[in-house]
Parts: C-alpha cells; sequence; structure tokens
C-alpha cells in the first residue's frame, strides 16, 4: 500500500510510491527513532535550562530578602553574647565577695555628680575629709555650755530682752522683798525649796495643827535640797484651836550664818542654824513641821530679798 503523503510536505524519507515492505517498515521506524530521541533531547535540555532559571531566581530572592535578615539576626545574637559575657562578669565579682562599685550606676542624687558607685564614694569621702577633727571641736564647744531649757530658769542663766537687757523679773532688787507664791499650810510638812536669796521674810497667817494635844513648830534647814536638820521651834505648845500669826526675818542664808528675828519664839530668836557652827553652805531649802499632828489650815507668806547691786530695770 503506498503512502498517501509527499515526502517534500511532511519530511518523512519515502515516497508516494514506496510498497510496503520489511526494509520500508524499519526505515520508518529508524526516522521515528531518530526524531523522538531528537525530541527527548530538546526537552532535556528545556528541563535543565528551566531548572537552573528557578535556582538563580531563588537564590536571587534568597540574597535580596532572607540573607539581609539572617545578618541582622547574627549581629543581634552577638549583642546579647555579649551582654550575657558582660553579667557573668558581674556575677563573677558578686560571687567573690561584692559588686564592681564602678559598674553600678546610680540615679541623679542631689548633692552628688556621681553617677556610679565608685564615683560615689570618692566624691563623699572627698566631702567628709576634717569631719572628724570638726565633730570633736564642737563636742568639747557644746561641753561647755548650757542647755537652752536653762534660760530665764533658778540654776540657769538669764535670758536678754529687745534691748539686750535682762528681763526685771530675773533680776533681784537691791533692798526689796519680792514675794512668791503662797503656800497653803495642809499635810504633815510645807517644804519651802529653791531658796537662792540673801534674805527672807517667813510669815505665818492663821497657821494651825490638828492634833489633840499641845504642839510646838518646828523649823528645819537643808544645803543640798533633800536632807533636813532641825533648827528649833517657831512657836511654844500651842493648841489645836490656837493659830499663829507671826513674822519672822532670816538673814545670811547665803553664807553660811543665818539668823532669825522675829516671832515669839526666844528659844530661836537671834541664833544661827547649826548649833553655832559655821559650814559656809547656803541655805536652800525649809521645812515646816509640827511636833504633833498635822496642818489643817493657814497660808505661809514667803518675800525674798537679794544684796547684789543689780538694777530694777535689768543688767
Amino acid at each position: 500500500m503506498p503512502l498517501s503523503q509527499n515526502p517534500s510536505e511532511d519530511g518523512y524519507p519515502v515516497g508516494p510510491t514506496d510498497r510496503l515492505s520489511v526494509e520500508f517498515m524499519q526505515a520508518v521506524l529508524d526516522s521515528l527513532h531518530g526524531r523522538l530521541q531528537a525530541v527527548e533531547a530538546a526537552a532535556e535540555g528545556f528541563e535543565d535550562a528551566v531548572g537552573d532559571e528557578a535556582i538563580a531566581l531563588a537564590e536571587g530572592r534568597l540574597n535580596d530578602s532572607v540573607v539581609p535578615q539572617l545578618t541582622d539576626l547574627q549581629a543581634e545574637i552577638q549583642a546579647l553574647q555579649d551582654e550575657i559575657a558582660a553579667a557573668g562578669d558581674q556575677l563573677a565579682a558578686i560571687q567573690a565577695g561584692g559588686v564592681v562599685a564602678n559598674l553600678v550606676t546610680l540615679a541623679p542624687v542631689s548633692g552628688l555628680d556621681a553617677t556610679t558607685a565608685q564615683q560615689a564614694i570618692a566624691e563623699i569621702v572627698g566631702n567628709a575629709a576634717g569631719t572628724d577633727e570638726n565633730i570633736v571641736a564642737l563636742t568639747a564647744d557644746v561641753g561647755t555650755r548650757q542647755p537652752a531649757s536653762e534660760k530665764g530658769q533658778p540654776g540657769g542663766y538669764a535670758s536678754l530682752d529687745e534691748d539686750g537687757k535682762v528681763p526685771a523679773a530675773q533680776v533681784p532688787v537691791t533692798g526689796l522683798y519680792v514675794s512668791s507664791a503662797p503656800v497653803t499650810a495642809v499635810g504633815a510638812a510645807v517644804d519651802i525649796l529653791g531658796i537662792d536669796c540673801d534674805d527672807l521674810i517667813l510669815t505665818l497667817d492663821g497657821v494651825s495643827h490638828d492634833s489633840g494635844s499641845n504642839a510646838n513648830l518646828g523649823l528645819s534647814y537643808s544645803t543640798d535640797g533633800s536632807a533636813f536638820v532641825s533648827w528649833g521651834s517657831l512657836s511654844g505648845n500651842t493648841t489645836a484651836a490656837s493659830a499663829l500669826n507671826s513674822v519672822f526675818f532670816l538673814t545670811g542664808l547665803k553664807i553660811g550664818r543665818a539668823v532669825i528675828t522675829g516671832g515669839s519664839a526666844p528659844n530661836i530668836s537671834q541664833s544661827s542654824y547649826g548649833g553655832g557652827v559655821k559650814p559656809m553652805l547656803p541655805i536652800v531649802a525649809l521645812r515646816l513641821a509640827w511636833s504633833s499632828g498635822n496642818f489643817d489650815a493657814g497660808t505661809i507668806y514667803v518675800e525674798k530679798r537679794w544684796k547684789n547691786a543689780d538694777a530694777a530695770d535689768g543688767l
């Protein structure tokens, strides 16, 4: 059977008049085989070209996007490793005995320019130079001063008014008697404390006792404010119904040779305390007590006088 196509039109190497035979078929198959091999070779080359192009494209994409990100990530990892190493050094210092002062940062502190603990320590040490000597000098100076609480108080020191003078209330007036607050005569004894004057007037106004028997009013003195020594009696035996109204003058209280005058007690009048002994200690307190019973009525007045030359309107 002849072929229906012209070899010049289809490229086949047989003519239309060729007869089918084994040789003819072998030639056809050989032609087809050669063509298939050419197609396969072309397809294989195409696959290689496409694969190479895809790889190149992928590498370009990686270089454009992934590689920079990897570079940045590596930089961050390195910074983190550096911080971990620094923290390890600080931890080692702490474990070895403490924190390295120059590694400890400080928040702003008023009065300090330092930004680290080491700088702050150095600055404080510098500022404190000579402080010990100043404290010693200040302590010695303070030890010679009187407390402010003693200003204007008995046994303390006088204050000054706006004119730089001692107020009149703190200055004993020469030759004049200054009255203290009256004392109500009640209880077993009446103590007159804080005697800081040269002379004293002691006035008894309606003083009586509650004893069931006669009693006399005794007077004791003290040179230290706590221990009292009997001086004598300011009255003879009196009944509970009787009341004493007497005035006594005590002079020389500061010179250790006090004398009492006045009243109606001859056994004490014109006598010095201590049985005539001169102890040279000023009297600082007096005590009045009945020989029997307690005070039950009356008032005791005390007026003081100083013999200095202070003026009445201040020093």
